[in-house]
């Protein structure tokens, strides 16, 4: 077996999740692991245990001091659950993301290897305090993931190594990662304590806001911007507490948390997707013209015809399919979308939905769709630059990942939500 790239290394399935840790735990105490000798030209190795029943969201509360990142799609076929960091990228842009994946994605474990990626919704703003310690742009590769695809489960370790090797890092990814399949992690400090910001909620601040946007549109220099509010409360919770609650309560969403030091936590269960690309074929969609649900089915019936009329909801709408189907054409080869949108139901809100199909010229990167794709229209505005510069400007807080992008990637597959119904 060649020892060049990255090297797999795959055991037979154990029974649940506590037994395939076991497993995964004697593998890394195995002399040959211990010495690195097998495996000292590899850039990456990964050791994959099979295992035959798990949750991966329970699995990841066992880790509470350690970074987590758990993301899952709207199906609810695959989850991805992940502890600390065997590689990242972290930068003021998206391009971290390109040249994180040909680092790590060659080789026979190349198409193993899952990383997952945030972005902030402004990129070019100066964090503030509270979100530092999300950067600007991350792309991880967890340390020790747990993954369902379907029906298969699958606990996993990735190690950088050869690089590792020279600085000793090798043996500490291997020493934690086997102390937490072990041990599992320290519970989570209780967080300092958060001042609500009353002044984001302020109704006068807020018609204010809303004033100056539509004198903005009045007077033709934006023809759409979306203006948000913060609301602050104080809580002592496990954000994967949050998260269980949100997949019971939004089954159909993507669920979402980024958690990158003790007592700061990014969660969401988002709607709508940025894109989701399998080789050169991508599907994206443009969600935009809203109405609240009565959860009454005769009423939502004339709520969903009534949205499916309304000129001024086409219009909206109008606005986010045409920037999408503009950015992706210069990056396809074709790019399809329907003229009229049809109504989507979620669990509390009708919205007017168009997908958007395209065939991608072959050297098109994620890289570059984050960057063509974030931010829609329907979370900022048209023109977008204008429009994302106006909320720089108006909004009393910095949004930090909320409408940013959120992904996970593999090697010729990705898929990638907006950042949106979340809570820090």
């Amino acid at each position: 077996m060649s020892t060049s790239g990255t090297r797999l290394v795959r055991h037979e399935p154990r029974e649940d999740a506590v037994a395939g840790a076991d497993a995964l735990a004697a593998a890394l105490e195995d002399a040959d692991a211990r010495r690195g000798e097998i495996v000292a030209d590899t850039s990456f190795l990964r050791i994959e245990q099979p295992i035959r029943s798990g949750e991966p969201l329970a699995w990841l509360r066992a880790f509470a001091g350690i970074p987590r990142v758990y993301w899952s799609d709207r199906t609810g076929e695959f989850e991805f659950a992940g502890i600390g960091t065997a590689a990242s990228s972290e930068g003021k842009d998206l391009t971290g993301l390109d040249d994180l994946r040909a680092r790590v994605m060659q080789g026979e474990a190349g198409d193993r290897f899952r990383l997952v990626g945030t972005a902030r919704f402004d990129l070019d703003r100066e964090p503030d305090p509270e979100w530092a310690s999300f950067n600007r742009a991350r792309f991880v590769l967890p340390l020790v993931e747990m993954r369902r695809e379907g029906n298969e489960l699958m606990l996993a370790v990735n190690m950088r190594v050869a690089e590792g090797m020279q600085s000793g890092w090798y043996d500490v990814q291997r020493r934690t990662a086997r102390k937490a399949l072990v041990q599992g992690a320290a519970p989570l400090q209780e967080p300092p304590t958060v001042t609500p910001q009353g002044e984001d909620d302020d109704p006068a601040r807020w018609r204010a806001r809303i004033g100056t946007l539509l004198e903005r549109i009045e007077d033709g220099s934006l023809a759409k911007a979306v203006l948000a509010r913060r609301m602050s409360k104080v809580m002592v919770l496990d954000p994967v507490d949050v998260l269980e609650h949100l997949r019971a309560e939004q089954p159909h969403a993507y669920h979402l948390l980024v958690q990158p030091a003790i007592g700061e936590a990014f969660v969401a269960a988002s709607p709508e997707r940025l894109y989701r690309r399998d080789g050169t074929r991508l599907e994206t969609e443009a969600l935009a013209g809203t109405r609240a649900r009565t959860q009454d089915e005769a009423k939502d019936a004339a709520l969903a015809e009534e949205l499916a009329a309304s000129a001024k909801d086409a219009a909206e709408h109008a606005l986010v399919r045409d920037h999408v189907v503009d950015v992706l054409t210069p990056l396809a080869a074709e790019v399809d979308a329907n003229d009229t949108p049809a109504v989507r139901t979620l669990a509390t809100l009708l919205h007017l939905h168009t997908p958007v199909i395209a065939s991608l010229l072959e050297e098109v990167s994620d890289g570059q769709l984050l960057q063509a794709l974030h931010p829609t229209p329907a979370v900022c505005g048209v023109p977008t630059e204008r429009a994302r510069a106006f909320l720089r400007d108006v909004e009393p807080f910095d949004r930090g990942l909320y409408a940013g992008p959120i992904g996970c990637f593999g090697k010729d597959e990705a898929e990638v939500a907006v950042a949106l119904r979340c809570a820090t």
